[in-house]
């Protein structure tokens, strides 16, 4: 069961429920937007129950959860609580160096040229992405002036958008400039080759995988027409999710639409579909 902790349309959900899906067998895993620092935060404030496997900073980083018997007892640091997956992380870099399709730094002299353009601070920062924050006013042209360059230079990257207010720290006076932020990652390493690195690891197969949706637009890229990835639709999810998971083909998988809102919608497609 895969839950976004940043989308907050389930931001809500029960714990007694996941604890239940994870007694019974089952692999509980976050995917976030937030860099492992700020969404490791939550997990030490006991805000929301430790997963075995975190997949955080938009697909780039992997963490697996050292699960306690009292999952609610406090730990003290990351390293105390999670291990990195360093093979995803060398395999995927590596592999993009030795093709050519991934030049941080050539990127960063790109985006040098933009005088509007400032860094985000260094938790959002890794070899996988860049991020950056700019105003609002430029966000369009900067898109494509961005993969334009990636074009050119044949890298595989993508640019995708969010709101200063998902990121610890937000930019300096985000809201008072209306800056909105944009952040640069790997296509090879996004949030679908994360999850099918993870399931593999897990020895999962993608059609006993099931992913709650609400309003993370950015999670859609976890459905494509050629898996068996499956949907738990909230009862209060976004029309724009609603429409898109409306056009994927689902002869091979299966889209769950939850008559229940936020956490008990996802109860509900638990004890649906997803329980082991």
């Amino acid at each position: 069961l895969l839950v976004n902790p940043d989308d907050p349309t389930i931001c809500d959900h029960s714990n007694d429920v996941l604890h239940r899906f994870v007694e019974s067998g089952g692999h509980l895993c976050y995917f976030s937007k937030k860099p492992a620092t700020a969404f490791f935060d939550s997990l030490k404030e006991g805000m929301i129950l430790p997963p075995h496997v975190t997949v955080c900073s938009r697909g780039t980083e992997v963490y697996y959860m050292k699960l306690q018997e009292n999952q609610k007892s406090a730990v003290s640091s990351l390293e105390a609580l999670a291990v990195p997956d360093t093979l995803f992380e060398n395999k995927v870099l590596s592999s993009l160096k030795s093709k050519g399709k991934w030049d941080r730094d050539r990127i960063i002299d790109i985006l040098g040229q933009l005088p509007f353009v400032r860094s985000l601070p260094q938790p959002e920062q890794n070899a996988y992405k860049i991020g950056l924050c700019f105003p609002l006013v430029n966000a369009f042209e900067t898109s494509l002036y961005i993969e334009s360059h990636l074009n050119a230079a044949d890298m595989e990257g993508t640019v995708e958008f969010a709101l200063p207010s998902y990121f610890n720290p937000p930019p300096p006076d985000a809201e008072k400039n209306r800056q909105a932020v944009v952040e640069l990652h790997v296509m090879a390493v996004r949030r679908k080759a994360a999850l099918n690195y993870v399931s593999q690891s897990l020895g999962v197969l993608n059609s006993n995988v099931f992913v709650a949706m609400g309003s993370a637009v950015e999670d859609l890229d976890l459905f494509d027409e050629d898996d068996t990835v499956n949907g738990i639709l909230l009862g209060n999810a976004s029309d724009e999710v609603r429409d898109a998971l409306a056009d994927i083909p689902t002869s091979d998988k299966l889209i769950y639409a939850a008559t229940q809102a936020y956490g008990a919608g996802i109860q509900e497609g638990i004890s649906q579909i997803a329980t082991p």
